[in-house]
C-alpha cells in the first residue's frame, strides 16, 4: 500500500526540525509513555502534562507497511531518523484537531527524548524520496 503524500504532514515534521535548529522554548511539558503492543512492536503514547489521558500523538517504530494505525488520530506521515545502528523508521500519527505548532513541539520532544545523539545541523538535509516518508540525513 503507498502512502498518499499530503503537504500539510510533511511542512508539520518540517517545521520540528527548523524549529529544533532555532531553539524553540516550550514551556508545557510532555508525557511519553511507551508500550509494546501484541505484535511486540513500540509505540509511544504522547500526551501534555495538564491532560495525561489525551494522547495526542502515537509513534510506532519499524512498523510493516500494513500495520493498521489509531482511527483516532488522522493525521499521518513516516519518518526515517539516522542512527549508529542504520535508520530507523518512525511512523508519527497526530491528532489534526490541536495546532501546527503545539503538535511540532510534541513530535520535536518525541524526537530529542528517543533520538538523544541525533545532531541537528544546518548541514543536515531532509527530503522526500518516496510519497509519505520524510528521510534526515545527518551531514
Amino acid at each position: 500500500m503507498k502512502l498518499k503524500y499530503d503537504t500539510y504532514n510533511f511542512l508539520t515534521i518540517q517545521n520540528v526540525f527548523l524549529k529544533r535548529i532555532s531553539n524553540m522554548q516550550e514551556t508545557e511539558e510532555v508525557i511519553f509513555n511507551t508500550v509494546k503492543d501484541n505484535g511486540g512492536f513500540r509505540l509511544t503514547h504522547c500526551s501534555m502534562e495538564d491532560h495525561p489521558d489525551i494522547i495526542l500523538s502515537i509513534m510506532g517504530e519499524d512498523l510493516p507497511p500494513n500495520y493498521v494505525g489509531p482511527p483516532d488520530l488522522l493525521g499521518k506521515f513516516n519518518v526515517e531518523i539516522p542512527s549508529e545502528a542504520g535508520e530507523i523508521g518512525v511512523t508519527i500519527w497526530f491528532s489534526t484537531q490541536e495546532d501546527n505548532d503545539k503538535m511540532s513541539m510534541i513530535i520535536q520532544k518525541f524526537i530529542e527524548w528517543r533520538f538523544p545523539k541525533l545532531v541537528i545541523t544546518k548541514d543536515t538535509t531532509m527530503g522526500v524520496y518516496e510519497p509519505g516518508k520524510l528521510t534526515v540525513k545527518a551531514g
